[in-house]
Order: C-alpha cells, then sequence, then structure tokens
C-alpha cells in the first residue's frame, strides 16, 4: 500500500489578495481595485491543502495568533481535511501578507511575519512513525526554525528515510549571507528543493539558474525544481535535467500562491509512485487553474486530471 502521508512544518499566512492592477511603478499613486479576496496564505500551509485536496493525507504544524484570522485559517484546513496541529503563539497576530499583482502576472507583496517568527518545534514533536514525507516551508520568516532546528528535522528524516522537501520561499534583503548560510547546513538532507528563478539567483548568487541548481546539488539537494513562471518548470538533478512547459491561462487572475499550489501536487503525485517528469505536470495543471481562478483554489485530483487531459 503506497503511504501518502505527509507533514508540513512552517509557515501559516492571512493572505488579503488584490485584484490585478495595470501597474506598480509611480509613486504616490491611489489605484482602484476590481475586488478583494482573503484566503489561506504561506508557503507551507498552501502546500499542505493543496496536497490534500489532490488525494493525500496532510499535518501541519505551524504558529498563529490568538486572533480571528488564526481561527479563519484554522476553520479552513478543518473543512480541507488538512490535521491541524497548528499551536496559537500569544502576544503576536496571525501572519499576513497583501499580494498586489500587476495584469501581467507579476505581484508586489508587503508581509507581517507575526506568529511565525516564534514557533518553534523539535523532532520529537513530530509524528515521524506516521510520515512518509515531510515538507518544510517559509524559512526566511521562520526565525525559531532557521538553521540548527529545521537542520536536526531533516537529519532525523535521513536517518529514519523519510523523503523531504523545503521552498524556502524568496529570501529577504536584510541579513541575506547569514541566512544563507543557516539554509546551506541543512541542504544534505534534503531530497527536493523547490525555487524560482528569483529566489534560486539570491541564494545562490548565480544569475544562470542551471549553474545555482548545481551549486546547490553539489552541496548535498537530490533534486531541485525551479519554477519558471510562463516557460514552465525545470527538474534538475545529478542524473540531469528535464524541462517541461507551462500550461496556457488566458487570464491570469491569481499568482501569489502558484508554485505552492505546483509543490503540493508534485509531492503528492511522487509519493503515488508517479514519475518526476509527471509529477511536475500534474503540478503545472494546478498551479495553471489555480492562477485563473479569481477566488483562492486548490485543486482536486480530478479537476488535475482533466486540465492535463486538455493539453496546454
Amino acid at each position: 500500500m503506497v503511504r501518502k502521508r505527509i507533514t508540513a512544518v512552517g509557515d501559516m499566512v492571512c493572505d488579503i489578495l488584490c485584484s490585478p492592477v495595470s501597474h506598480l511603478d509611480d509613486a504616490d499613486v491611489q489605484l482602484e481595485l476590481d475586488g478583494l479576496n482573503i484566503s489561506p496564505g504561506g508557503n507551507t500551509l498552501n502546500f499542505a491543502l493543496a496536497a490534500s485536496a489532490f488525494g493525500a493525507d496532510v499535518i501541519f504544524h505551524g504558529g498563529r495568533g490568538e486572533d480571528p484570522l488564526g481561527t479563519f485559517l484554522a476553520r479552513w484546513m478543518e473543512r480541507s481535511g488538512v490535521g491541524d496541529h497548528s499551536r496559537k503563539i500569544g502576544g503576536l497576530h496571525t501572519a499576513t501578507t497583501i499580494s498586489i499583482p500587476t495584469l501581467s502576472g507579476e505581484r508586489r507583496l508587503l508581509t507581517y511575519p507575526g506568529a511565525n517568527s516564534r514557533f518553534e518545534i523539535t523532532p520529537d514533536q513530530i509524528d515521524l512513525d506516521w510520515t512518509a514525507h515531510l515538507h518544510m516551508g517559509g524559512f526566511w520568516f521562520m526565525k525559531g526554525l532557521a538553521g540548527a532546528p529545521t537542520s536536526e528535522i531533516l537529519k532525523e528524516c535521513r536517518r529514519r528515510d523519510i523523503q523531504t522537501s523545503m521552498d524556502p520561499a524568496s529570501p529577504p534583503f536584510e541579513g541575506r549571507g547569514k541566512m544563507v548560510e543557516r539554509l546551506t547546513d541543512a541542504l544534505p538532507y534534503l531530497d527536493i528543493l523547490f525555487v524560482n528563478e528569483y529566489e534560486i539567483a539570491r541564494i545562490t548568487g548565480k544569475r544562470d539558474i542551471f549553474k545555482g541548481a548545481s551549486m546547490l546539488i553539489d552541496r548535498g539537494v537530490g533534486t531541485v525544481v525551479v519554477h519558471r513562471g510562463e516557460t514552465g518548470s525545470s527538474l534538475i538533478s545529478g542524473d540531469g535535467r528535464i524541462d517541461l512547459g507551462s500550461y496556457m491561462v488566458l487570464v491570469p487572475r491569481n499568482p501569489t500562491g502558484c508554485g505552492d499550489v505546483f509543490n503540493g501536487c508534485f509531492v503528492a503525485a511522487l509519493l503515488e509512485g508517479r514519475s518526476g517528469e509527471e509529477a511536475a505536470e500534474f503540478g503545472m495543471a494546478a498551479a495553471a487553474l489555480h492562477m485563473a481562478s479569481a477566488e483562492p483554489l486548490y485543486p482536486t485530483r480530478s479537476m488535475v486530471m482533466e486540465r492535463v487531459k486538455r493539453g496546454k
């Protein structure tokens, strides 16, 4: 029997999603929005919701504030079938991100890390006997986990032969060198590292994403999965490289969370025994469905399969 049990450890955020605007270049200009949505967010929580929607059993560990936004996220997990092991962190609000996309599909993000910054967990607080795959995310804003705590969790997973993945998210401009050094310590214990083109350049200092991926593989990562926007995605490992094209989206309504939805679907498909290439196809189809939806969308397995059948 295939074990599709995923434990996700990391950030949980309440996203305030603005409708797309024409541009974001001018200062001191007030732009009118056509709409506004409040939805779950954070690399790890989005990942958990996407993996669950695709059919995996998922447990989530993270930190939230004692406020209505934290309750909102907890109720969303309950409705989605995600096992909620989040903890309330006193004295801080639930993390919040304001996402402002443009009609071209680009976006600007403003993030208050809130309770994420104080969340801590150790390997013995995670049910690793239950877990087939452990995913960690939001590294840069999880100050209580960054560095040795993350490495210890991943190291224990390696000892138990549990597959691992991470989406560190976009590195902050401040303190980049020190944080990248902390991430480097975790690389030897990662089977999969999810990044986009901007993130891999910031982490490795390489503008060429493939040279950056090679650097990460040399430091111990099994496979680097690079999200490349309209270009598609690339899977890079010691065995070579696979490039896959993206699915067409006529009107990009919701770019925030597309990478997370890809990641969740990708891992869930891998745990079914799919190849990396097949899993990436499912991930891109799920991301396209999410991108095209004005409302928050975590595509089900049937929705993803139908999108794959329709072609790119």
